[in-house]
């Protein structure tokens, strides 16, 4: 009997090979399982390592940083000085007793500056037989009768470009009738904090009321040229 089973088992070839398959399939599972594994670490090691920066429910997008703008601020204007300035009139006249004349500023020189509100200025002229000396006058900031007022502003001027203002007296007062016959001009400090002058010669009639200083009305600094007549 026993040599029979011996026999029996040595002759069945197919049961030797699947209990070698059996034998063999878990040791190859374990050594696929473990090649995915490591296979699998450094995936694993990324997602972790991107876990950590993210918080949940935050979305993050990478944007390129913006480049900041290169132009520097623009300098100051300075205060336009007499040196750079010459005045003119452009147009002059007389109305129901109110004589008005429109007084023009250009730059000459290199650089651009600027003029502030309302002009501060003296007029001139003869007293008498006398010479011509500075009248006793009052300003007044507004329109003239003839000249709408704009307001006061700051005006750039360009070089060999130009502003105006109008100068408006009367002549229906009671006193004797003067002549203007220069106005000057206080504008821009001088280096020893002297306000610098412009000259602008013009022939303009003025009066006051007796014993009073003559009234004399001056609107703002306007930019470029007054429109024409």
């Amino acid at each position: 009997m026993m040599v029979n089973m011996v026999e029996n088992d040595a002759m069945d070839p197919e049961t030797d090979v699947d209990e070698l398959r059996l034998a063999f399939r878990p040791r190859r599972i374990a050594t696929l399982s473990a090649k995915a594994a490591l296979f699998a670490l450094p995936v694993i090691a990324a997602v972790a390592g991107c876990a950590t920066n993210v918080s949940p429910g935050t979305v993050t997008t990478a944007v390129s940083p913006a480049s900041s703008p290169s132009a520097a601020p623009s300098s100051p204007v300075a205060v336009c000085t007499g040196a750079q300035l010459s005045g003119k009139v452009s147009h002059a006249g007389s109305q129901s007793s109110a004589p008005f004349a429109e007084i023009v500023l250009t730059n000459r020189g290199p650089g651009s500056c600027q003029l502030s509100g309302y002009p501060q200025l003296t007029a001139w002229g003869p007293t008498g037989h006398g010479p011509s000396a500075p009248l006793k006058t009052v300003l007044t900031r507004g329109s003239t009768y003839e000249i709408p007022d704009a307001g006061p502003r700051t005006v750039v001027i360009l070089p060999g470009r130009s502003a105006w203002f109008t100068i408006g007296t009367g002549t229906a007062y009671g006193s004797p009738i003067l002549v203007f016959d220069r106005v000057v001009i206080d504008v821009g400090s001088t280096a020893g904090g002297k306000a610098s002058q412009v000259n602008v010669a013009l022939s303009m009639n003025a009066n006051s009321p007796l014993g009073k200083a003559i009234p004399v009305t001056v609107t703002a600094f306007a930019p470029g040229l007054p429109p024409k007549p």
